[in-house]
């Protein structure tokens, strides 16, 4: 989880250096967006830092919700959250990311829910 956040965060942080060249800017975000990317980066470095089920469970859910708006975003044109599919994809990857990590850390750890929670 702890990679999966960093990555989020990385994101985040080329939002806010605009003079990149245009083969390194990927990913289309807003402010909001790239605010959401660095929260729930955030998150996911804290619950992989303390391998706690919970916060990665919260992490996961976050990066869905956050898909569900790009989604809707996209498809209605109501911006939220700002940029295009390429965040949409972004976001997606992290909710699959996070999840199949914590579904693979609770098959090697059984038990990790009874020591965080």
């Amino acid at each position: 989880m702890t990679v999966i956040g960093i990555g989020s965060i990385i994101t985040a942080v080329f939002v806010f250096t605009p003079s990149l060249p245009e083969y390194i800017d990927l990913v289309d975000l807003e402010p909001a967006g790239a605010v959401t990317f660095l929260l729930l980066g955030l998150g996911s470095v804290v619950a992989g830092i303390r391998r706690s089920a919970l916060l990665s469970g919260a992490a996961a859910v976050g990066f869905a919700l956050a898909t569900l708006v790009q989604l809707a975003q996209l498809a209605t044109g109501v911006v939220l959250l700002g940029g295009d599919a390429s965040s949409l994809s972004l976001f997606l990857a992290g909710a699959v990311g996070v999840t199949c990590l914590l579904w693979a850390n609770r098959a090697a750890d059984p038990d990790l829910d009874s020591r965080n929670g």
